[in-house]
Formats: C-alpha cells, structure tokens, sequence
C-alpha cells in the first residue's frame, strides 16, 4: 500500500496541491487510519503551496487524529492571526477544542466571530 501512497502523494505534487486533491487525499488517509503519514504529507504540502491555509487546516486535523490537539490548535491559531475577517479558521480551532473534549475552549473562542 505504500507505493499506492507514493504515486498518489506524486500525482498531488505534480499538479501543484490543489484543495480539492487535498481533501481527497486527506480522506483516503484519515479513512485508512495513515494519520502519521497525513501529517507529513501535509506539512509538505503547506511548505510548497502558494496558498498554504487549505494546506494547514488539514494539518491541523491530521494532528488532531493523532491526539496531538495542541498542535492542532496552535496551526488553528496561527490561521486565525493570518486570516483577520475569515471564519473558518475560528470554526476550525472551535471544532478541534470542542472534539477534544474541552468545550468551554471552544465557546470561547467563538467569541472572535
């Protein structure tokens, strides 16, 4: 199954990290439980895209999936300092507190919408 992955990760690079082969992918590896490779794949990714937010946010899930909540709300954060006006980002951070069990986090930082 690696070398499926491989040519998978290939073709997405070669095609230069559209959104919607990104979440496409992300799907694949959250469904086949790669979560480790989803967080390699996508900080990669969030490194060679032109426009990096798509990228992050599924980063910041695919560390969520881990457990790694922390991690997943400081890349939430950084996208809410670098998106001033856009709600997804908050929504994100919210989404991800709130799964983790700590949803008085989470309603507080709805507060910013």
């Amino acid at each position: 199954m690696k070398a499926a992955y491989d040519i998978i990760e290939s073709g997405i690079e070669a095609r230069g990290f559209g959104d919607a082969e990104l979440d496409g992918y992300f799907r694949l590896l959250e469904g086949s439980g790669e979560h480790r490779r989803a967080v390699r794949f996508f900080k990669k990714a969030m490194d060679a895209g032109d426009d990096s937010f798509h990228a992050a946010a599924l980063l910041a899930l695919a560390y969520e999936l881990l457990g790694n909540v922390d991690a997943a709300v400081s890349i939430a954060d950084s996208l809410v300092l670098a998106n001033p006006g856009r709600s997804d980002p908050i929504l994100l951070k919210a989404g991800i507190l709130s799964r983790g069990g700590r949803a008085d986090d989470a309603t507080r930082s709805l507060d910013l919408l």
